[in-house]
């Protein structure tokens, strides 16, 4: 995912993670997991706020040489649909 700089921290980044929550809660999906790069603090910062934990790291590229990701996840609940 990436946002504009001119509009990061006005809710756009929450709004396109909810929207895949919805559409993953329509498919009876129980989690959403994504992939961060590992020297993107500010991207990890912004997961974690938003109910993200550290689920794996990984993978390797296949030259051999680690991307040194971060795979973060956060579980669907009922309650994450249910917005006004």
């Amino acid at each position: 995912m990436w946002v504009a700089p001119e509009v990061r921290r006005l809710g756009v980044g929450r709004e396109l993670v909810q929207a895949v929550t919805d559409w993953g809660a329509e498919w009876g999906a129980r989690r959403v997991v994504l992939w961060v790069t590992s020297v993107n603090d500010g991207a990890q910062r912004f997961y974690e706020r938003i109910g993200f934990t550290l689920l794996n790291r990984g993978p390797e590229a296949e030259s051999g040489r680690s991307y040194d990701a971060l795979a973060l996840e956060r579980p669907i609940r009922v309650d994450d649909t249910d917005r006004a």
